[in-house]
This record gives structure tokens, C-alpha cells and sequence, in this order.
């Protein structure tokens, strides 16, 4: 005799539904959490707003007034082919009394715009991917290592700034105006 074999015939299989069961496991050592604390660009904007104001800028959206006894400083966050940068000019007083036009950073100034991002790196401002303390940290320590020497003696550092390219930082080359290369007696 054959005995018939059950393997292709089909079983109906039931399983009971019940109640789903919380599972806790008991963690014995703390997983520490850690979260990047990037910043958006709104956040972004504020913070800078708010450390140039520490230092003593007057601020005006995008743009930051320093005045100073010889000079004005115009600074500007501003953007380039998709990367911030920071970046400020200079007008001596005794050539350009009155001539300062807010939001504008190039009018009745005496140099080109001196680019502070070089300052980290070329990709310094991308706030995307830094932590909101580095940016914090980073903009108070570069403030004063850009403005103090202005706060001292602004014509003897124009003068200095002027004939040494890199004076401010590694990359830095500071192209001062005529009209103020004679005020000053620099020679190119």
C-alpha cells in the first residue's frame, strides 16, 4: 500500500490576535544623547545681529556701523556664488565728513571690501553645518582680532595695512582708494 503524502496540500494556519505587549529593556549604563545644535538661517542672521551689537556695532539688518573717532567701519554679511562671507570697508573722517551713506558698502569709503571670511576658511559661514557655540565663539574671537587695532590707532593700521598685504590675516590684501592713498602718503 502507497501511502498518500500531505506535503502540497494546504493548512489553514491560525494565529490567535492579542493585545501587543510593551517591551522595556532596563538600560544598566546611561546612552549618552548627543545632538548637533546647527543653526537655521533665521538663528543665524540673530546671532550675528546680536555679537557684532556686543561689540559695539550699531546693526541695521545685513549691515554693521562702527564709528570711531578717525574712521567709519561699514560691515556687511552678505552672499556669493551660494557661501556667506563677512566683510568691511573703511572711510577716514577727514576726507569723507558726511559723505557715509547707510546700507551701502561701498559708497564714500577708502578701500574695497575686505573679506573677514578668509578668517576660518573659505567655507567658514556655512551655518548649516556648524554648531550654534563654535559660531558664537568663533565670531568673538574675530571680532576684536579685526577691530581692535582700528579702536587703537585706525590711522596708523590703515597706513601698516596698506603696504603689507596679509597684515589682518594670512589672505588678506587691503586696496585703499586714491583719494586716500594721498590723505595718508602711500605710495603703490
Amino acid at each position: 500500500m502507497v501511502k498518500k503524502s500531505c506535503v502540497n496540500t494546504p493548512v489553514p494556519l491560525t494565529i490567535p490576535v492579542t493585545t501587543p505587549v510593551p517591551l522595556t529593556i532596563p538600560l544598566t549604563t546611561p546612552v549618552p544623547l548627543t545632538i548637533p545644535l546647527t543653526m537655521d538661517k533665521k538663528e543665524f542672521f540673530r546671532i550675528t545681529q546680536e555679537v557684532f551689537a556686543e561689540y559695539g556695532f550699531k546693526v541695521d539688518g545685513k549691515y554693521f556701523y562702527l564709528d570711531l573717532s578717525e574712521v567709519h567701519i561699514t560691515a556687511v554679511l552678505a552672499k556669493a556664488h551660494g557661501i556667506y562671507f563677512l566683510g568691511y570697508n573703511f572711510s577716514i573722517k577727514a576726507i569723507h565728513e558726511g559723505e557715509i551713506k547707510p546700507r551701502d558698502e561701498f559708497a564714500g569709503h577708502d578701500s574695497h571690501l575686505i573679506n573677514m571670511s578668509n578668517y576660518k576658511n573659505e567655507r567658514w559661514l556655512e551655518y548649516e553645518n556648524m554648531p550654534k557655540e563654535t559660531y558664537i565663539n568663533d565670531l568673538k574671537e574675530m571680532l576684536p582680532r579685526y577691530f581692535n587695532p582700528y579702536k587703537k590707532d585706525a590711522i596708523g593700521y590703515i597706513k601698516k595695512i596698506a603696504v603689507i598685504p596679509g597684515v589682518i590675516y594670512k589672505k588678506d590684501i587691503v586696496v585703499i582708494f586714491k583719494e586716500a592713498q594721498a590723505y595718508l602718503g602711500i605710495k603703490y
